[in-house]
């Protein structure tokens, strides 16, 4: 069925919702042309039912910035790729890297820290959250995994504030690491 996105048409069912929308548009002379036309159709592995694209808003991360910083300290020999031939795929990554869409819609994960306030609307984005928590409502999405499991090491060790953590000997034991192994998708 259609979601709120297709106002007038929403709680129809997909294959309804064509034919009406298609009568809508005709009625409002925006329908040039209609014809049948072969594409694919994914279906879900498990139900083996039809696999509709939704429309949703999401959260990224602007990448370029981020990716500079990373490409730098590669260039100058401070991180190493063993094998060395992973270097170029790196870099290949990092110069032409996409917007990151950190948000999942589960109902488990580091909670995406983005309030909203009930009356106005207005989006607080921050690690703590509002003083007044009973005005605001928090974002439902949650972190993606590989964003989340960076944090691992700050939530097993603490993450208080940047006195405490100058202190912190199983934190700066584990953290930062000066070897990672991975699997190829993951450098």
């Amino acid at each position: 069925t259609l979601n709120k996105y297709g106002m007038e048409f929403e709680g129809v069912n997909i294959f309804k919702a064509r034919k009406q929308v298609a009568e809508k548009l005709e009625q409002l002379g925006h329908i040039e042309k209609v014809e049948d036309y072969a594409h694919n159709v994914m279906y879900s592995e498990k139900s083996k039912a039809m696999i509709e694209p939704i429309l949703s808003e999401q959260w990224f991360v602007s990448m370029k910035k981020l990716a500079e910083p990373a490409i730098k300290v590669v260039e100058e020999g401070k991180i190493k790729f063993y094998p060395e031939m992973w270097t170029k795929t790196y870099y290949h990554w990092m110069r032409n890297v996409r917007d990151w869409c950190i948000s999942r819609q589960l109902w488990w994960g580091h909670q995406i820290p983005v309030w909203y306030h009930n009356e106005t609307g207005e989006v607080y984005c921050d690690v703590k959250p509002p003083e007044d928590p009973e005005n605001w409502t928090q974002d439902s999405d949650v972190l993606d995994t590989w964003f989340s499991s960076w944090l691992w090491p700050f939530s097993v060790f603490g993450w208080q504030n940047s006195e405490k953590d100058a202190n912190n000997k199983e934190l700066h034991y584990f953290y930062p690491t000066d070897l990672l192994v991975t699997a190829s998708d993951i450098i």
